[in-house]
Order: C-alpha cells, then sequence, then structure tokens
C-alpha cells in the first residue's frame, strides 16, 4: 500500500494515484511522523520528486528498512482486511467523484485508528460549498453501538446538519434480507419492486435521521416504508369470500420509511449524476 496513508492532522486518507498535486503539497520525508501506516500504525516516510520536473514516482515506505525490503508489520491477515476495506471505499469513492463534478470529496477516519482493526471503513466526506455529506460504507455486519458512536462523532465534527448516509451491499447477505416483491405504479406506469427486510440497526440509522440505501453494479436502491392495513368492514359491506383479498391493503412512508413499516420497498436509480433528482415515491396498484 505504499500508494496510502492515513494523515494524522486531520484523519485524512491520502491516496497519492488520485492526488496529483500530492507530490508538490506534501512535505517530504517522516513530517514529524504525520503519515501513519493504515494497517500498522507505524510511521511512514513520503518520498517525492526533487524537482516538479523529476520522473520520481511519489510513494509511502516504513522507516528502518533495508532498501528494496519495506514491508509492513502488520500479520498478513489484518493488512489483506485492511486493504479490502479500502479498495471497497476507494471504489464508492470513484463514483461518488464521478456522479458529484466540482464537489470535493475525500475519505477521513480516527487518526488514533491507525493500525487497529477499524468496525467501519473510512467515511468519504463530501464538501460542496456550504453543504456537507458524510457517506458510510459498511462491510461487516454493524452494531447499534458501532453505529451511534459514528453518528455521534459525525454531529460532533461536522454539524448537526450535515447529511449521513450509509451505503449496504445489496448482494450481501447479512446487509441485505429478501422480504419479496410488490406491484406499484410510479409515474401512473406498472412495474415491480423488490422488497427488503430492514435489520435492527438499519432500522435505527433512519429512526436517528441517517439515510439508508443499497448499492449493486450501478445502481442504487432506495428504500420507502410499506404498511400493510385492512379495510374494517362498514355497515351493509361484505368482505368475506372473494371480496377477503380487496380489504387488503398497504400504503407508504417517504422519503425515508416510518418507525412502523413491515418492509421497505425500494426504489432502483442509476449511480449516475442524474441519480441526484428527486426521487418520486410510487403508488399501490389502483383496486379499479
Amino acid at each position: 500500500m505504499s500508494e496510502l496513508a492515513l494523515d494524522t492532522s486531520d484523519g485524512r486518507i491520502i491516496d497519492l494515484r488520485r492526488e496529483p498535486d500530492a507530490a508538490t503539497r506534501l512535505p517530504r520525508g517522516k513530517a514529524g511522523s504525520r503519515y501513519r501506516c493504515c494497517a500498522c500504525g507505524k510511521a511512514l516516510i513520503f518520498s517525492g520528486p526533487a524537482t516538479p520536473q523529476s520522473g520520481f514516482t511519489p510513494r509511502f515506505r516504513h522507516d528502518g528498512t533495508a532498501p528494496g525490503a519495506d514491508r509492513c508489520g502488520a500479520p498478513a491477515a489484518h493488512q489483506a482486511d485492511v486493504q479490502t476495506d479500502l479498495t471497497v471505499i476507494l471504489d464508492l469513492r470513484d463514483r461518488l467523484v464521478h456522479a458529484l463534478p466540482g464537489a470535493s470529496v475525500d475519505m477521513q477516519i480516527d487518526a488514533h485508528l491507525a493500525g487497529q482493526r477499524w468496525d467501519l471503513p473510512p467515511a468519504i466526506v463530501i464538501r460542496r460549498d456550504d453543504q456537507v455529506l458524510v457517506v458510510e460504507r459498511p462491510r461487516r455486519p454493524l452494531t447499534k453501538a458501532t453505529a451511534e458512536a459514528r453518528r455521534q462523532h459525525v454531529r460532533t465534527a461536522y454539524g448537526d446538519q450535515t447529511a449521513h448516509w450509509w451505503f449496504f451491499d445489496r448482494d450481501d447477505a447479512q446487509q441485505y434480507v429478501s422480504a419479496g416483491t410488490v406491484r406499484v405504479r410510479p409515474h401512473g406506469k406498472p412495474d415491480t419492486h423488490h422488497k427488503v427486510r430492514p435489520t435492527a440497526v438499519q432500522r435505527q440509522l433512519v429512526q436517528t435521521g441517517g439515510a439508508v440505501c443499497w448499492i449493486t453494479a450501478d445502481t442504487v436502491l432506495i428504500p420507502y416504508g410499506g404498511h400493510p392495513g385492512t379495510y374494517p368492514a362498514l355497515e351493509g359491506e361484505d368482505w368475506s369470500g372473494e371480496m377477503t383479498s380487496w380489504a387488503k391493503d398497504w400504503k407508504i412512508s417517504h422519503p425515508h420509511p416510518a418507525d412502523g413499516a413491515a418492509w421497505w420497498g425500494l426504489i432502483p436509480l442509476p449511480f449516475s449524476p442524474s441519480a441526484s433528482r428527486p426521487v418520486s415515491a410510487p403508488r399501490r396498484p389502483s383496486r379499479s
């Protein structure tokens, strides 16, 4: 991971491959132990070009290693775990950069976590004008305590008005529990949406002001709440026999699922700049 380092001055993940100005912007050498290895937590040395015209490729290396034998001291399994976390979050970061031209997109984490096994990968912090959006990409089962700790950190670091999004993996059975499908009519056209049975933590995230979605390939799935109900029979009405099913109906809650939703329906949107347009809530199929 010679292209990556944790900057202890602000908790930002430095990625030399995606920051062409790093070679001239960052101080070279040890820089007062400013740069840390994400896997082992030890101080790194930044080797940059001596002049702008130099063809030297900038990189980070561990201190005290013989030339050509730079090695991280963290166990191989831990290195692989950290590398996978960073690969996944970098992929999402690249997509967001493409989808949000003109915005500042950084990866940040508590600098004290350098070398530790973090519960959550670094967050993506997006800034545009005076707006801040924090995006999380959990890769392991998420606990209520971890989710609440991150929520409190975001509120403290970026303010109460910060939008906080959680992107879950649609193809991870621990993060996505299918609840079948439902027929809807978005914009008056018949369609079928997938339903998901949210975990207790995903419900907690929404209840405490966060936004949850799922991502798969080039599609983002935005949830709305599904609330089944039954029409009571009024005087003179008979809902028995073949009419029984017509007494059953459902309503939705949006733009975020309400607490009492029995399931969440998912609106598929392309992961592209056009995906930032307002999302229209679906309507149930007409009984007429």
